[in-house]
């Protein structure tokens, strides 16, 4: 979404002492919610987000605790560009939130990095757990193909109410058998988070009812809410907002 809005919102890490200043750490998924922050920025112009994009398993490198050998390509490059800016930020900002796409790696570094990132440099620190991931078949020259594509392919139109109903057992059908393992590392994150006394922004359950095993694909709207196997749409992004945007500020105040 970045290379969308870049030319219609600032995306610089900018420092601003008369605001808020809120840091987002993570890779593509975060740079999305990030890029949603700042489109909705004038519902709280309190706050002042910035973005570092790294894998989560990657932040001892870049706070110097100690240079992870996989992070040497990525971190090189953030050394040259960033880094004495990053750690000069990470004194100044008030609050930071950390999501991703966590593979078992960044879960295995996570509670380092809490502790590391509450004793040394004294933050709140918000965490997003995984959102919904659905992994899709190759067709017609995209490897993102899904139950909805059938769907309207077969039936050139969208589906009925209950059709979606049907549809979304589909999705979840799929996230609860594929090789994300969505719901088994979102329980891995929430007892880190428990442990540590951080409080988690719960995407999963905002898009997927684990009662009824369904998870929606659709906004109110019937416009779609991912673009591939997870990320958002703006207006995916957008339907996630309007409902919990306030509860994330909340959460920041």
């Amino acid at each position: 979404l970045s290379q969308k809005y870049e030319k219609k919102i600032d995306l610089n890490n900018i420092y601003n002492a008369n605001q808020k200043n809120v840091l987002i750490i993570g890779n593509s998924f975060a740079n999305d919610l990030f890029v949603g922050l700042k489109i909705n920025n004038n519902k709280f112009k309190q706050f002042n987000f910035h973005f570092l994009e790294s894998q989560i398993r990657c932040i001892p490198s870049y706070i110097k605790i100690y240079i992870n050998d996989l992070c040497y390509k990525s971190r090189d490059k953030f050394k040259n560009l960033y880094q004495n800016e990053f750690l000069q930020l990470l004194v100044n900002i008030d609050k930071i939130i950390i999501y991703s796409r966590y593979y078992e790696t960044d879960i295995e570094k996570l509670g380092e990095i809490l502790d590391h990132l509450k004793s040394v440099y004294n933050k709140k620190i918000i965490i997003v757990n995984n959102q919904p991931l659905f992994t899709g078949r190759n067709r017609f020259g995209t490897i993102y193909w899904y139950f909805l594509d059938d769907f309207v392919f077969e039936n050139k139109r969208i589906p009925t109410k209950y059709e979606i109903y049907d549809l979304e057992k589909k999705y979840f059908t799929n996230l609860e058998n594929n090789f994300f393992k969505i719901q088994k590392k979102n329980k891995e994150i929430q007892k880190i988070a428990n442990s540590k006394n951080i409080e988690v922004i719960d995407l999963y359950n905002f898009f997927c009812n684990e009662k009824y095993k369904r998870c929606r694909f659709f906004t109110n709207d019937n416009e779609l809410i991912f673009r591939d196997y997870g990320h958002f749409t703006l207006e995916g992004l957008n339907f996630f907002l309007e409902s919990e945007l306030f509860k994330i500020i909340n959460k920041l105040n």
